[in-house]
């Protein structure tokens, strides 16, 4: 997942126009799948033809879930919950910018392993995707 949103900001530069990541749902919930693909208007909505899809993930196996979250406080220390209405997609403008006007943020969690705690992936205003959180708890 991190490398699609990886590749979903390296190809908004490299093509100098916006690209987004979907969840296939159309959800905040991304373990069933995830497409990448150029997103001229940047508005996030499903692309209209295949040969706008750049890559097409059918999600994580097992047990693991990738869901958008909102966090609630300092890096870490604060609270993160299920992004209810958010958005189910992430665009990338042609600098490589998260045009979100803020942080988008991702739980990923492994329920078959109780012993992992969870990871929180945050893609920054200017786009950087990073680690915020190794010790969350998941649900």
């Amino acid at each position: 997942f991190v490398g699609a949103l990886n590749l979903a900001r390296s190809e908004a530069v490299r093509r100098s126009h916006g690209v987004s990541i979907r969840s296939s749902g159309g959800t905040i919930d991304y373990a069933s799948g995830w497409k990448v693909f150029k997103d001229a208007d940047q508005d996030g909505a499903d692309p209209t033809t295949a040969s706008d899809v750049l890559r097409e993930s059918n999600g994580v196996s097992g047990k693991i879930t990738v869901t958008r979250v909102t966090r609630t406080g300092a890096h870490c220390t604060g609270t993160y919950a299920d992004a209810t209405g958010g958005d189910p997609f992430v665009v990338f403008n042609s600098r490589g910018g998260n045009d979100a006007g803020g942080p988008a943020f991702f739980r990923i969690c492994d329920a078959g392993n109780s012993s992992v705690k969870g990871r929180i992936v945050q893609v920054g205003t200017v786009g950087k995707v990073s680690l915020d959180c190794a010790t969350v708890t998941c649900p």
